[in-house]
């Protein structure tokens, strides 16, 4: 461990946002319209065109999180930060008894 410098979260979070009830709370993806419709892409509800409705993680839809730094798709970042330390310091610190 003491060559570690750095450490990725994508995987954690890719899990996060799979969990219907999880996901809802914490992020507002980029929604894109099924592949085989010729929708506009859309961000928080309304299709660019007016002609429908598409919401976040409806059937599918294609949901994009993290496009940039600045469009980060989260609703509340500070609560994922603490999720995410809250889980590594709690699953760090387990006795592990009983895993082979």
């Amino acid at each position: 461990w003491d060559a570690v410098t750095g450490f990725m979260q994508y995987d954690t979070i890719a899990l996060l946002a799979s969990i219907p009830g999880v996901r809802e709370v914490l992020f507002d993806p980029m929604v894109l319209p099924p592949l085989c419709s010729n929708s506009n892409v859309s961000r928080g509800g309304k299709n660019n065109n007016g002609t429908g409705t598409l919401r976040a993680f409806d059937v599918g839809t294609r949901n994009l999180i993290g496009i940039s730094e600045e469009e980060h798709g989260l609703k509340e970042p500070s609560l994922l930060v603490q999720l995410l330390k809250t889980g590594y310091r709690r699953g760090l610190l387990c006795n592990n008894v009983g895993v082979h």
